[in-house]
């Protein structure tokens, strides 16, 4: 048996043994369970964070390393922070104006939700007040849902592992976003430098308006990007290995290429 075949036959097995304890667990303790691998040992039912809607010390930056959750960024009358059943065990500080936000013994290999329960949302929400410019945002989650809309940033800094990075109406000095797995939403961003790199996923960017330089790679999904102005105004730089490149919906081949010759 080839090494690669082998390789994949241990996968599969792999995944068949967590999808029976998955089924096992769903039975036995509810549809809403948590399965985790943290430090060579499967656990059941992790330990999970709720915190109900809370002021918090004003900041100007944001960092955040979480390995399950989604997280939203919403526009508010002032600073509040909200866990809604969120995996793990969630720590929050506010110190030197950033907002710090950790999770406490993170597994090594893998944690999987699983059931059917619409109460169990796996969000932390943080609020800010409407017309607050931040200054850097900085995010790395495992796997997650990343949502922000009509946020005003220096810099934001997003890695998702495998999940999704949705961002509406924003507007950052610059931004710039890692997706292993899962796609990228822009729309109605404006920015002066962007740089997306997506291993495997769609990216899909509406109506941006990019003031220096874009640069737009993917390894394995389709790219489509859309501009305010005639895409010719524009300094980018967009490359697909496997996929299908669409620069103001005509098709590009696997890279496009423009030097911003006409003057903004």
């Amino acid at each position: 048996m080839k090494k690669s075949t082998k390789r994949w036959c241990i996968a599969a097995v792999v995944l068949m043994v967590i999808g029976g304890i998955m089924a096992i667990s769903a039975v036995h303790f509810g549809a809403a369970t948590l399965i985790s691998w943290v430090n060579g040992e499967f656990k059941i039912g992790q330990e999970t964070t709720i915190l109900e809607k809370s002021p918090v010390e004003e900041f100007q930056n944001i960092e955040l390393d979480l390995q399950s959750s989604n997280i939203e960024l919403i526009a508010s009358d002032d600073y509040y922070i909200e866990f809604d059943e969120c995996a793990g065990v969630l720590e929050y500080k506010v110190k030197d104006d950033t907002l710090i936000i950790e999770q406490k013994e993170k597994s090594v290999f893998m944690s999987i939700g699983f059931g059917f329960s619409k109460n169990r949302e796996n969000t932390v929400r943080l609020y800010y007040p409407e017309e607050t410019v931040l200054n850097n945002i900085s995010m790395e989650v495992d796997m997650g849902y990343l949502y922000f809309s009509e946020v005003r940033a220096s810099l934001m800094e997003m890695n998702c592992d495998m999940g999704s990075v949705e961002l509406e109406k924003c507007f950052a000095g610059e931004l710039i976003i890692e997706a292993d797995m899962g796609s990228v939403n822009l729309e109605e961003v404006s920015v002066d430098k962007i740089d997306v790199k997506a291993d495997m996923g769609n990216v899909e960017i509406s109506k941006i308006d990019i003031m220096e330089k874009g640069i737009v790679t993917c390894n394995m999904g389709n790219v489509e990007m859309s501009f305010e102005k005639p895409v010719e105004t524009y300094e980018i730089y967009a490359k697909i290995d496997m996929g299908e490149l669409l620069i103001n919906h005509e098709e590009c081949g696997s890279t496009y290429k423009s030097e911003g010759e006409i003057p903004l």
